[in-house]
């Protein structure tokens, strides 16, 4: 009976999801000759990858 709820505790944690919020990329880090529009492209991609 223990191995069995055992087993399912480690189901659930494994199951439930765990997110991750990005921030936003600070503007001052950025290159200087990158776009507006690159840098949401890029924070985009992190975000996707992050959650």
């Amino acid at each position: 009976m223990k191995k069995i709820t055992t087993y399912i505790i480690t189901a659930i944690l494994m199951l439930s999801s765990v997110t991750a919020n990005a921030a936003s990329i600070p503007r001052e880090t950025t290159p200087l000759n990158a776009t507006e529009e690159q840098i949401q492209i890029v924070e985009n991609l992190i975000g996707d990858i992050l959650d």
